[in-house]
């Protein structure tokens, strides 16, 4: 199978839904998708990728609203105000990547023109909808995560708040079953990262 079968399949385990596992899978590869680690310290995020509209700037591309957001805790302890701070950053984060999603569809519209007050020159054709973000928390037991956990009522998976936990034995059990006997390099990787 091919590496983004395998990224859905992940995605699903991180509780997204196939259809929202698919599309984000194909927005990546279809760059509407930007993947990013250590960004705003988040380990691992994927944020839309907006076009930059800021002309000091020699950066293409720039990240939107935040999607997904993956905590990894192998060599420590995930504590609560950490994981709330991260909830709080992210409402932060998507509140301004609206209005970087609006500048960013204005700025490719208008690109001749010089703005230097986007309040005044966005109108409500520019309004942009807020996006759900996925929380997941990598975890090397959860038996020791160190959070209470609850059963999500639809789904059964563990959970904390609205953070999805996920333990690294279900995580190599799910690449494990896309490791293929290949030669190639991505599933070396692969069956390296699931440890046989």
């Amino acid at each position: 199978p091919d590496t983004r079968d395998l990224f859905v399949e992940v995605l699903k385990l991180f509780d997204l839904e196939d259809l929202q596992a698919k599309k984000l899978a194909d927005g990546i590869r279809g760059n509407e998708y930007m993947v990013l680690r250590e960004y705003k310290n988040f380990d691992f995020c994927i944020c839309e990728k907006l076009k930059n509209w800021k002309e000091d700037s020699e950066e293409e591309y720039v990240p939107g609203r935040v999607v997904l957001v993956l905590e990894n805790k192998f060599k420590s302890i995930p504590y609560e105000v950490q994981l709330k701070g991260y909830e709080e950053k992210v409402k932060g984060l998507n509140e301004e990547g609206m209005k970087n999603n609006a500048k960013s569809q204005y700025y490719e519209k208008n690109k001749d023109e010089v703005q230097k007050k986007w309040s005044k020159k966005l109108g409500s054709q520019y309004q942009i909808q807020d996006v759900t973000c996925h929380f997941v928390l990598l975890t090397l037991d959860k038996e020791v995560c160190g959070l209470k956990l609850e059963k999500d009522d639809v789904s059964g998976k563990d959970k904390f708040g609205i953070w999805h936990v996920v333990s690294y034995k279900e995580y190599a059990q799910k690449l494990s079953g896309h490791a293929e006997d290949k030669p190639d390099l991505k599933h070396q990787i692969i069956k390296d990262y699931a440890g046989y």
